[in-house]
């Protein structure tokens, strides 16, 4: 089972999508990220998490107000304060965060490009001094 957020995001994904016509295209995308990648899971275990957290807090604060103001306008004005903090403070989090993931993500895969580009480059070196060491070889046979 995945946590909500996952599905939350997969599903603003699916609808802002104009790459892709095709919907199962990105949630196939967004599976393999959550098959093949820790970090991509362990985000959205964590997001859904803090959202959790925030949003038991603002339902616990709504119930001490209750109990603790008498006016009912004061209640009403304090917990819409403290709701529109807590929403603030996690839409940024969220927000900030994925732009972290995002980066990590486009670090790794830049990381794995130049690790298959050193490669290219010394296969070719090896192969480069191989065929020179032939040719050395033919060539002092020769003399």
């Amino acid at each position: 089972m995945r946590p909500f957020m996952f599905y939350v995001a997969r599903q603003i994904a699916v609808s802002g999508s104009t790459i892709y016509d095709d919907n199962n295209t990105v949630r196939q995308h967004w599976d393999w990220f959550w098959d093949a990648w820790q970090t991509f899971r362990a985000f959205f275990r964590l997001m859904t998490g803090l959202w959790a957290v925030g949003l038991i807090s603002e339902f616990l604060v709504r119930v001490a107000l209750l109990k603790s103001l008498d006016d009912v306008d004061d209640v009403i004005y304090y917990s819409n304060l403290y709701m529109f903090v807590v929403l603030a403070t996690l839409g940024t989090l969220t927000i900030a965060s994925t732009l972290l993931l995002r980066h990590l993500y486009n670090n790794e895969q830049s990381k794995i490009k130049n690790n298959e580009r050193h490669s290219e480059i010394d296969r070719i070196i090896q192969a480069a001094a191989a065929e020179n060491q032939q040719q050395e070889g033919s060539s002092g046979g020769l003399s």
